[in-house]
């Protein structure tokens, strides 16, 4: 999921302002064996004001079945100097494709963070639909508040979004120079912690492969968008409240 990575590697040596911090040193190590695939990585930063040295440590496992399926776990783990400063993610995920067409895609991760005790998951189920013609894709992500990976990051916080694609291709067989059409609609839904709508997506889009790989697509996308609170983008300050606006773009690739 593109709005939450449970561990991202520039996050150590680097504070929560961005701020740059010595790396004493480190070691990583990866590999498979077997069905399995497999990787640590320990990493340690040096004092930084009143930043204290901190110790990090990823593990990651995972089990290979059948061609394209996987199930595995992975833990992450922050601890400094001082006593009670911690921060840890972990839990399962697994990815499932059956006749090369179905699949699906989950995980469930839990952080642990002195003062933020409950409500503190992240967890995701899609499934889709993938053939030569048609694909079908529904989706459900949720990061609770107190959900809090410190070794990765997350674009939006204590919200829960479901998402839908439908794509109708249909292969033109006689045609020497257009491989398919496309015709496909999108929908997304993010509301916050609260219960109520933050975004809400809705996009059309046709168009044309063709058999050298070219391509044209027509796009089609109505937003809405609710502002909590004010906020300054580029130094221009944008008032709270509700944001309408249409998108359209048309594309072409040789």
């Amino acid at each position: 999921n593109a709005n939450m990575l449970p561990f991202f590697s520039r996050r150590v040596g680097l504070s929560p302002s961005g701020t740059p911090i010595p790396i004493v040193g480190g070691a990583r190590v990866s590999g498979k064996a077997d069905k399995y695939d497999f990787g640590f990585l320990t990493m340690k930063t040096e004092r930084l004001g009143s930043i204290p040295s901190n110790n990090y440590m990823v593990g990651r496992v995972r089990r290979n079945l059948l061609t394209r399926s996987w199930f595995g776990g992975i833990m992450t783990n922050r601890d400094s100097t001082q006593a009670g400063d911690y921060n840890r993610v972990y839990g399962p995920d697994a990815h499932f494709v059956f006749y090369n067409k179905l699949e699906f895609d989950s995980y469930l991760l839990k952080s642990d963070t002195p003062g933020k005790a409950g409500k503190n998951q992240a967890r995701r189920f899609s499934t889709a639909w993938r053939d030569d013609e048609l694909v079908i894709v529904g989706e459900y992500n949720a990061v609770q508040t107190n959900f809090n990976p410190e070794a990765g990051f997350i674009r939006r916080r204590d919200n829960t979004n479901y998402s839908g694609d439908l794509t109708w291709k249909p292969l033109l067989r006689r045609s020497e120079a257009i491989r398919n059409l496309s015709f496909g609609t999108t929908g997304d839904y993010f509301k916050g912690g609260n219960g109520k709508i933050e975004t809400r997506e809705e996009g059309l889009n046709a168009g044309v492969t063709f058999e050298n790989n070219a391509f044209i697509n027509a796009t089609l996308t109505q937003t809405f968008d609710r502002l909590i609170n004010p906020t300054k983008i580029q130094n221009i300050l944008i008032p709270a409240g509700d944001y309408r606006y249409l998108q359209y773009a048309v594309t072409f690739n040789t």
